[in-house]
C-alpha cells in the first residue's frame, strides 16, 4: 500500500484488511497468529519451523487454519476447541487460560464507571459468560443494521 510516496506494511485500521490476501502475509502485525509473545516479553515462532529456511516459513504459514486474530473474532463466538485448532494446543488448555484471565480481571477489583472509560471493553464485560455475549453481540449486530 502506498501512501505519500512512502511503502506502508501495516494497515492503519480494520478496513484495509479484512478482506485481504489470506494467509495473512504482515506477520509483524499484532494480530497475526505466526508469532507469539513469551511471558518474559520475547517475540517467538508458535509453528515448529526453521527460522532460517524461508521455504518453512511459507509453507508453515499457509498450513494455519487461520492466521488473523481478528477474522476469527469477527466470525463471533468460538470454541474452545476450535481455538484450540488454530493455536495447535489442547482446548483444555484454552479453558484454562479463559478462567485464569477472566480471574485476574475480577481480582483487581476495579473501581470502574462506565462514563469514564467507555471502550474498556475487558472490563465491561468481564463477567459475563459466552452465551450472554453471544446475545449482547448478536443484539448490536442487529442495531448496526438498524433492525429492532
Amino acid at each position: 500500500m502506498l501512501r505519500s510516496g512512502h511503502l506502508r506494511v501495516l494497515p492503519e485500521n480494520r478496513g484495509e484488511c479484512a478482506g485481504g490476501v489470506r494467509p495473512c502475509p504482515i506477520v509483524s502485525c499484532r494480530h497475526h497468529l505466526f508469532l507469539d509473545i513469551a511471558e518474559d516479553g520475547r517475540l517467538f515462532i508458535s509453528r515448529d519451523v526453521d527460522e532460517n529456511d524461508e521455504d518453512s516459513i511459507v509453507e508453515a504459514l499457509r498450513s494455519m487454519p487461520e492466521t488473523c486474530a481478528l477474522d476469527v473474532a469477527d466470525r463471533g463466538e468460538t470454541s474452545a476447541a476450535d481455538i484450540g485448532e488454530i493455536l495447535q494446543t489442547h482446548h483444555k488448555v484454552i479453558e484454562r487460560t479463559i478462567r485464569e484471565a477472566g480471574a485476574r480481571v475480577r481480582d483487581q477489583d476495579v473501581d470502574w464507571d462506565e462514563r469514564e472509560h467507555p471502550e474498556d471493553f475487558y472490563i465491561r464485560y468481564s463477567n459475563m459468560g459466552a452465551s450472554e455475549l453471544s446475545e449482547l453481540a448478536a443484539e448490536l449486530r442487529r442495531r448496526a443494521r438498524g433492525q429492532k
